[in-house]
């Protein structure tokens, strides 16, 4: 049995965009925070789940796939999260 993630960031459109039109989150704030300062497409992440379902990642198990323009990579999880969760 394999077991493995994709881990999505910001992706537009989505929920997102909801907080976006209500002014609750400031995309020009959220792309300048990722490193690739784009916002993810669904074809982007849907591409990551395609990957794992394909014979391709075969050999792959307890991985997850972070598709964030590099988010994680820079951030990592916040602090106040692994203390709360």
């Amino acid at each position: 049995m394999r077991v493995n993630a994709v881990a999505p960031g910001f992706t537009k459109p989505s929920l997102v965009q909801v907080f976006i039109d209500k002014g609750n989150i400031d995309p020009d704030h959220m792309i300048n925070r990722t490193p690739m300062h784009r916002l993810a497409s669904p074809e982007k992440i849907a591409a990551a789940i395609v990957f794992l379902g394909s014979d391709e990642s075969s050999f792959m198990t307890g991985q997850t796939i972070y598709v964030d323009g590099g988010y994680m990579a820079q951030y990592g999880i916040p602090s106040s999260y692994k203390n709360n969760h």
